[in-house]
């Protein structure tokens, strides 16, 4: 199943410090924006999952707040395919964005239950995972600092990143994953460059993921590529499945 960001789907939060944060602006947000992801082994562009996203604001009891679906698939027939949805409501604060609940569900060849609700007074996460087809059940609370930034969001969040400060601009902070293990992390900015995109080429900031503190270290180096256009959204992600390199690409965007 698709591996979020780095190396856990169920749940990654980059923990910044509270000073990092504060160099954060508030994402830019449209109204309504969807768009179509496809994430790619990098050797030979194979397909490994179709991922179809959409953000839509609206208000809840008074407050303004945003939500998240996706729906996804692995891109096979019959008894191989996997199907799955992704669920997050997320609540607009002071600083941008926070999320309150993330939701995954899959069907098919995978019949598993992921769920993350965030108490952020308490500076907790409630995780829940569930698989349907052995019974297999697990549960676990997750602490974390003030800075935390929901894994489900960290693209939106880096849509705030302090792009200005031009290459060599880092932030360092943790990640925390959803089975409860804590790796640290570092977000640098690599300067910019025209991608080659199925849209086109675009102009993007070049952001490097880098964990640190790894038994072995990983291999390769990780790239989050966000359009210099606002609102910033992210076009391409370099990253890895399992020991394979992938690439998660922008296919379609939409913003109004």
């Amino acid at each position: 199943m698709k591996l979020l960001v780095l190396l856990s789907f169920v749940a990654v939060s980059l923990l910044f410090s509270s000073n990092a944060r504060a160099q954060m602006a508030r994402p830019q947000v449209f109204a309504q924006e969807s768009g179509v992801y496809k994430d790619l082994l990098m050797k030979n562009d194979e397909l490994l999952y179709n991922m179809s996203w959409t953000y839509t604001k609206t208000t809840e009891g008074g407050k303004n707040v945003l939500v998240y679906q996706l729906k996804g698939d692995n891109g096979k027939k019959g008894a191989d395919r996997i199907d799955w949805t992704e669920d997050a409501k997320l609540e607009e604060v002071p600083t941008g964005y926070r999320t309150l609940y993330w939701k995954k569900s899959s069907t098919g060849a995978e019949q598993m239950d992921w769920e993350l609700k965030y108490d952020w007074a308490a500076h907790k996460a409630y995780y829940k995972y569930a698989d349907r087809a052995t019974g297999k059940k697990e549960s676990k609370t997750l602490s974390f600092g003030d800075a935390a930034i929901p894994g489900d969001a960290l693209y939106l969040v880096l849509r705030g990143f302090p792009f200005e400060k031009g290459a060599g601009t880092s932030m360092k902070g943790e990640v925390v994953n959803g089975d409860g293990t804590v790796l640290k992390g570092e977000i640098i900015h690599r300067g910019e460059e025209n991608l080659a995109t199925p849209q086109g080429t675009i102009a993007v900031y070049k952001l490097e993921l880098k964990p640190t503190g790894l038994v072995g270290m990983l291999p390769t180096k990780l790239y989050i590529y966000m359009a210099k256009e606002a609102p910033h959204h992210c076009v391409r992600f370099d990253g890895l499945e399992g020991i394979s390199r992938t690439k998660t690409v922008l296919y379609n965007y939409s913003a109004k």
